[in-house]
């Protein structure tokens, strides 16, 4: 009742040509913001009065209402909760005009979110969420939070730190980009662009029914900030709100489909403290398709742990290695790795392409029943790899106990799980 008594006072004011508020009382209605006060009837452009806060908006919106967001800088954490915002849309009116910054937050705790949804069905686009790493300290644990709902769309916005910033080192920027948690079901993350974060690009966390679809999620650090090793190894720790781990996609506990993402580290990334240390990671996530993403530089660039029943289908994995055939001498231990299924059973493993790593793909110890076939492991040390046995006394022979079949390598661990195409 509150927020429609807003939209009746608006409308009155509305009689005297100082705000801009849709006529229909009751119906879905537009709303404007601008920064700088002023919108017209159907665009940003026009003399008359509209919010310059994306909340005031959005407190006195209704459900189903469309909150456009002019072109312009909002230093506010926005806050879409209850059943009178249901199927609220706020968008921007233009790609990426409007910044959403929270501002010089000193006092930030835990569980801060830049944007949070709380509200069945909202839908948040084509907004530029910020929170920068130089200059002007800006922080909070959430670029955009869905949080405990059903039916979210967030589609084809950008959050971001500064350009040339880097989020392992001092307390700015997020922790994660984009984060869909508490039981959220039936969520759309997609054409999102997430770039620097300090624990997870995409993170979906005790979520059912989640689709991470086509978003790039890029891990980019400027190396002259930190120019040591050591100097980044402090930064990596600095904080316990900093994951020592940094994941580009991550599912724990949730379902759902990881579909057509590109993950990356940057190219010019020869430290390994700046490398992402797993493009895509599932934990206790049953069932979780995982088909045609691509994954640059990343430590593990395809990780699943206690993944049943999952389909890792299809995707393109490439390591910072360049390896001469004549060099390939053994599984290189402790180094990078392109697939490696953990814990799992009953997942099927077929026509990736994984290459540049000290491991190809590698089933650990506690995987069995999966099968991996129709793989190209060509261009690790070592190209397909199952540890199943390797714990077994000397002399005992290594159970094999996943399926592999058809799979291109030049060596593996035992012999025989790979073909050699020469």
């Amino acid at each position: 009742m509150k927020t429609r008594l807003l939209s009746l006072a608006a409308l009155a004011a509305l009689a005297v040509g100082t705000i801009a508020i849709p006529a229909a009382a009751g119906a879905p209605t537009t709303w404007y913001v601008d920064d700088d006060g002023t919108a017209g009837a159907n665009s940003c452009a026009g003399p008359r009065s509209v919010p310059t806060s994306i909340q005031d908006a959005v407190d006195a919106s209704g459900p189903g209402d469309t909150i456009m967001v002019c072109k312009g800088k909002y230093p506010e954490q926005v806050v879409i909760a209850g059943s009178a915002h249901r199927g609220l849309s706020v968008v921007g009116a233009g790609s990426w005009t409007a910044r959403i910054s929270p501002g010089s937050l000193e006092g930030a705790e835990d569980g801060d979110a830049i944007i949070r949804v709380a509200s069945r069905d909202v839908r948040i686009q084509w907004l530029k969420v910020v929170a920068r790493t130089t200059g002007t300290c800006e922080k909070a644990e959430f670029g955009i939070l869905v949080d405990g709902v059903t039916g979210a769309v967030i589609q084809s916005n950008r959050v971001v730190a500064g350009v040339g910033g880097d989020t392992r080192i001092g307390p700015c920027g997020v922790v994660y980009g984009i984060a869909v948690t508490d039981g959220s079901n039936d969520t759309l993350v997609a054409h999102n662009l997430v770039q620097n974060f300090q624990g997870v690009g995409i993170l979906a966390h005790t979520a059912t029914d989640t689709t991470v679809s086509t978003n790039s999620v890029r891990w980019y650090h400027d190396i002259n900030v930190c120019a040591s090793v050591a100097c980044v190894s402090a930064g990596r720790n600095a904080s316990p709100a900093s994951p020592a781990s940094p994941n580009g996609i991550r599912f724990f506990a949730s379902t759902g489909r990881i579909v057509n993402n590109a993950v990356s580290s940057p190219e010019d990334a020869f430290y390994a403290p700046y490398i992402v240390e797993s493009g895509i990671a599932t934990v206790a996530s049953d069932g979780v398709l995982i088909k045609g993403n691509i994954v640059k530089r990343a430590n593990r660039a395809i990780a699943v742990d206690g993944l049943d029943g999952g389909q890792i289908r299809g995707n393109t994995v490439s390591g910072t290695l360049i390896i001469p055939v004549t060099s390939r001498s053994g599984p290189a231990s402790g180094s990078a790795t392109g697939i490696e299924i953990v814990a799992s059973t009953g997942t099927t493993v077929a026509a990736n392409r994984a290459s540049g790593f000290g491991s190809g793909i590698v089933a650990s110890p506690s995987s069995t029943g999966n099968t991996i076939k129709n793989n190209n492991a060509l261009g690790n040390y070592s190209d397909c790899v199952d540890q199943t046995g390797t714990s077994l006394p000397a002399g005992v022979p290594n159970p094999i106990d996943n399926t592999w079949t058809n799979n291109l390598g030049q060596n593996d661990y035992p012999t025989g799980l790979c073909t050699d195409p020469v």
